[in-house]
């Protein structure tokens, strides 16, 4: 299945598809962190020439798809387009680049279907907690988020700036360890 299928299958509380349990993050803002640059955003757009948007545009596209193929995410939101024809074409571009390997969203919310958010990694954690609260509460969210499928694994916030960059690998690396759905026999 591509990404968006599983994000779709969890989403839609379709059965639980063998492998890692799919994963959103509503904004990685650690970019900077990661890969030595930052998304286009705010007012660099203003009074941009059409060559400029366009060149901003794709490079915010590849900067998106990017990020989804290290940290595997299922679903690419897009919150930093300038307006609703830049978020058409950044689907256009990153479709070019992938096909149609990830659910869009320009607006999402990580407590979907969990209200209470019982069952997401808490974001205050990663930054006050020791790397044990990290562990201990991931392998929680996993142990009582996936049974049964109709779960997409999350934070309850963003990857704000200032979370430090290990905490956030942690997360994922514990959904690695313990958020996979067995192969049927």
């Amino acid at each position: 299945m591509t990404h968006k299928e599983l994000a779709i299958n969890a989403l839609t509380l379709g059965p639980p598809q063998p492998g890692l349990v799919p994963t959103i993050e509503l904004q990685f803002q650690l970019v900077q962190e990661m890969f030595g640059r930052e998304y286009h955003q705010g007012n660099c757009w203003k009074g941009a020439s059409a060559q400029d948007r366009n060149r901003m545009l794709r490079e915010n596209a590849e900067l998106l798809v990017e990020v989804a193929e290290r940290l595997d995410y299922c679903v690419l939101m897009d919150t930093y387009s300038p307006d609703e024809e830049g978020m058409i074409e950044n689907i256009r571009l990153i479709r070019e680049m992938v096909g149609d390997e990830y659910l869009h969203i320009v607006h999402g919310d990580g407590t979907y279907a969990i209200p209470n958010g019982e069952n997401m990694v808490q974001c205050s954690l990663l930054q006050t907690g020791t790397e044990e609260e990290i562990v201990e509460n991931c392998k929680y969210v996993l142990e009582h988020g996936m049974p049964g499928g109709g779960y997409i694994y999350s934070t309850t916030n963003v990857a704000f700036k200032g979370l430090p960059l290990e905490r956030y690998m942690l997360v994922l690396e514990m959904r690695e360890k313990h958020g996979r759905y067995p192969i049927p026999q």
